[in-house]
């Protein structure tokens, strides 16, 4: 097949899908992107065919006819245009180029989707009548196809079908040497407890409120703790970063930033490092950070505003916990005794539940029944 992915190049899920589905199946790939930097040679080297748009050409792309597809693709039309990540100009040039292709899915990550004014949600219900199948990463996100009267007509289109974790391979082989070289190189300390916040740079993920309650309840011996925040990707005002860096001045070094990109061994040694990890992401699709966290053995700090009913399905046990207050006490308790809310029981039945269902593994077998059944 040949198959026109319009998305972003540089995300590591564009990346992985590549890898983990199209590539095994020898499909013959094409990219129409803004950016290509991250991952330029592995395109190159899968050959891979990566082309860029930008403002200056997107209205010729809107507008394009066969001989320009020719021009920028060298083929004059696709079996599938598959939109990963639906943002407003993805969908519009998907809907341009719909005439060249057979069949086209949209697959919306979460914030693409979960944070749209309504001008912006009509916008969206004009450019899914090009579309025949609608991809969403969790249940909770067909709840906007279901209440919504501009969309409820596509809800039969819709398929509940998410990616893979990046990190549950290397979690599940990583060596007890290489544990070691991790925490060496990021100097993470064995004789404390390791306390993980936030999965990128955004202010959603409340990196600094969560540290501000911490230290603020006076409750945790600070000292006994330290932090790490996982800042490889996304953007934060520049405000809203110094504030934070003012706070961990609180803490001396108590604290890691990692903001360059790490190897999914690196993610994975990551994931095994952390005793407790506190997500408290405003609003999100399910994140294949928590996932990892919780294959790794880790206690998963989770807010009830985020209701992960995947999980809850398959009775994977994780913390909840109402407001950004009652985080100290929670640390506090894992910190006296590690096993008060998961037994090592619960974490086995985690692990195996996490890897049959979200390891690309199995998420493989079920992106090909997405592409080869009921168009």
């Amino acid at each position: 097949m040949r198959i026109l992915i319009i998305g972003i190049a540089d995300s590591i899920w564009t990346k992985k899908y590549c890898e983990k589905v199209l590539l095994p199946n020898n499909e013959s790939i094409y990219i129409l992107t803004q950016t290509n930097e991250k991952f330029a040679e592995f395109y190159k080297e899968s050959k891979i065919k990566v082309v860029l748009w930008n403002f200056k050409n997107i209205i010729s792309l809107l507008s394009v006819n066969k001989e320009e597809v020719i021009k920028h693709f060298s083929v004059d039309c696709f079996d599938l245009i598959h939109v990963q990540y639906g943002s407003r100009y993805n969908m519009r040039i998907a809907c341009a180029l719909k005439r060249f292709s057979k069949s086209a899915i949209a697959t919306f990550w979460g914030s693409d989707i979960l944070r749209l004014s309504n001008m912006q949600i009509f916008e969206l219900s004009l450019y899914l009548n090009s579309v025949n199948k609608i991809v969403l990463m969790t249940e909770n996100m067909t709840d906007l196809f279901k209440h919504n009267y501009l969309l409820r007509r596509f809800h039969k289109r819709i398929i509940v079908q998410d990616f893979g974790s990046n990190a549950l391979d290397s979690i599940r082989n990583i060596s007890d040497d290489q544990l070691v070289r991790f925490k060496k190189k990021y100097s993470i300390p064995d004789d404390k407890f390791i306390v993980a916040i936030g999965y990128n740079r955004s202010e959603g993920q409340q990196h600094l409120q969560v540290m501000k309650t911490i230290l603020e309840a006076n409750i945790v011996d600070i000292d006994k703790l330290f932090f790490i925040f996982q800042m490889t990707y996304s953007t934060c005002s520049d405000a809203y970063y110094n504030s934070f860096m003012e706070l961990l001045k609180q803490i001396n070094d108590k604290y890691l930033i990692i903001d360059t990109f790490m190897t999914d061994d690196e993610v994975g040694a990551l994931r095994k490092s952390v005793n407790v990890y506190v997500n408290a992401q405003i609003t999100d699709a399910l994140a294949a950070t928590v996932n990892e966290y919780i294959y790794a053995g880790a206690t998963v700090l989770n807010p009830n505003w985020l209701n992960y009913n995947e999980l809850k399905k398959l009775k994977i046990k994780y913390l909840d916990y109402n407001k950004i207050e009652e985080i100290p006490m929670i640390i506090e308790q894992q910190i006296s005794d590690p096993n008060s809310y998961l037994t090592l029981s619960d974490k086995e039945y985690n692990a195996c539940k996490i890897w049959e269902n979200y390891s690309w593994e199995r998420k493989k077998k079920e992106w090909d029944r997405i592409y080869h059944e009921g168009f």
